[in-house]
């Protein structure tokens, strides 16, 4: 009998803890980034350090989760077209990023945001000897609003920061430590299911 009496009181809370649970929101969107941005790759070779200056652009397709208390996990897939302020040959790093963001507030609401990516550094082979393109691991930080004007869609408008730390190379002579960094004004629409 108590045991009843036990269940039947915590059912409630069971339903009301699992439909919880289920008051996130999965969401897709797309992006982009490098409004008002700028870059630069840097290239060490021993003590011998070139530094190129860029701008660039990047284009994303975005998937996401976003829990009942508003922090979101994003898997984004892009490509980012670099152009380098000296005339040298425009360059392409492609790639996907997971990035996970802390929001506050309720439709108005700001964020911090870190994550870590995977690129390829398009048509690099050329320049060393293994032939393959470079692939580099990416550091992502930026912070922002995202403003959720309707059940199932949203706005965000951020400045991000990316930093690449591209594989070691080498053009059968020389090693070379590849780097490059860019950060710009990043911004996006999210359609949330």
């Amino acid at each position: 009998m108590m045991s009843k009496i036990f269940a039947k009181s915590l059912l409630p809370l069971m339903v009301a803890s699992s439909s919880s649970v289920m008051a996130g929101q999965f969401y897709i969107g797309a992006g982009m980034a490098g409004l008002a941005g700028s870059g630069e790759e840097e290239y060490t070779q021993g003590s011998t350090s070139t530094t190129y200056d860029y701008s660039y652009s990047n284009a994303s397709i975005r998937l996401g989760y976003q829990w009942s208390y508003a922090n979101r996990l994003e898997l984004s897939i892009g490509s980012i077209d670099v152009e380098y302020d000296e005339n040298y040959e425009d360059e392409t790093y492609s790639g996907f990023d997971v990035d996970y963001y802390f929001v506050w507030g309720e439709s108005i609401k700001p964020y911090l945001m870190v994550g870590l990516g995977s690129y390829t550094f398009e048509d690099s082979a050329q320049y060393f000897s293994d032939n393959d393109d470079l692939s580099g691991l990416a550091f992502n930080f930026g912070g922002g609003v995202i403003w959720q004007f309707h059940e199932h869609l949203d706005v965000e408008l951020g400045y991000k920061f990316k930093s690449i730390s591209w594989q070691d190379a080498t053009d059968g002579y020389n090693t070379y430590e590849t780097q490059s960094t860019h950060s710009g004004i990043d911004a996006a629409v999210h359609v949330l299911f």
